[in-house]
């Protein structure tokens, strides 16, 4: 393969936290020139700015632990350097069951991890409502991750994109129409509110979430894809019986919602 040559210019489409983190990295971090992003809305307002929010380092699939091992590394890098700016708690993540002996994550992650200090399983009742007052008499077990907690998204992509604008990056509102590659470089037909334009560079990177399979087919590329919808609702708690700094908790168990 050959090297990439940062004076080659880059387009990435999509700006959303995965665009500008790679504007950022490609920019600041790696010296490349002539770099353009492009989305056909403002920055992190689609699919970043609807995100959990939420971080964690333990997942059964180990090439998922190591991502985000290496992900919230750079994220903590980024936080100390912003002043903590987008507010990385690392309070940890609660999975909780009505039933003491559910296999929540396989026993011998819990067993390992365990060891490791990454995870905690709680199944002693007297603990549970000790420590955890808030939650339901009837949960039975809570299962800890330790390097885990929320954050604020938009603020990080904002900072993100801050940086990486002083380094040179260009914005660019528009739609991409159509992609297409001759003599080793990639050429776009982009969309924009004041008209055409057409963009060219050697290096495209495709950030575009449930875009980017449209993208690449533009290219003659399948990629294996899915995206999935999901709802969100918001319950209001003007008791306040649910603590502010409660550890973002999943229920565990199977529901049925009619």
């Amino acid at each position: 393969m050959t090297k990439p040559n940062p004076e080659s210019g880059v387009i990435i489409c999509g700006a959303g936290v995965a665009g500008v983190a790679a504007a950022y990295f490609l920019s600041v971090r790696c010296g490349y020139k002539d770099l353009t992003l492009i989305d056909r809305g403002q920055p992190m307002a689609y699919t970043s700015s609807k995100s959990g929010e939420n971080y964690r380092n333990y997942w059964p699939q180990a090439c998922m632990g190591q991502l985000m091992e290496r992900s919230i590394d750079l994220m903590e890098t980024l936080a100390r350097q912003s002043s903590d700016g987008f507010e990385m708690l690392g309070n940890g993540y609660h999975f909780v069951s009505f039933e003491p002996d559910r296999e929540i994550f396989p026993s011998e992650h819990l067993r390992e991890y365990a060891r490791g200090d990454q995870l905690e399983q709680i199944i002693d009742e007297s603990r549970l409502r000790r420590e955890f007052p808030y939650l339901s008499e009837s949960v039975r077990q809570l299962v800890h991750i330790r390097r885990a907690g929320p954050m604020d998204v938009y603020s990080m992509g904002s900072f993100l994109l801050g940086q990486a604008r002083k380094a040179g990056v260009r914005f660019e509102n528009g739609q991409v129409e159509n992609i297409h590659k001759d003599s080793g470089r990639f050429h776009l037909q982009v969309r924009t509110p004041q008209g055409e334009i057409s963009l060219s560079s050697r290096q495209l990177v495709l950030t575009a979430g449930p875009m980017n399979p449209t993208l690449a087919s533009m290219l003659g590329v399948q990629l294996p894809v899915q995206s999935f919808l999901q709802r969100k609702f918001i319950i209001p708690d003007p008791e306040n019986v649910i603590p502010r700094e409660m550890p973002y908790t999943i229920f565990a168990d199977p529901q049925h919602l009619d």
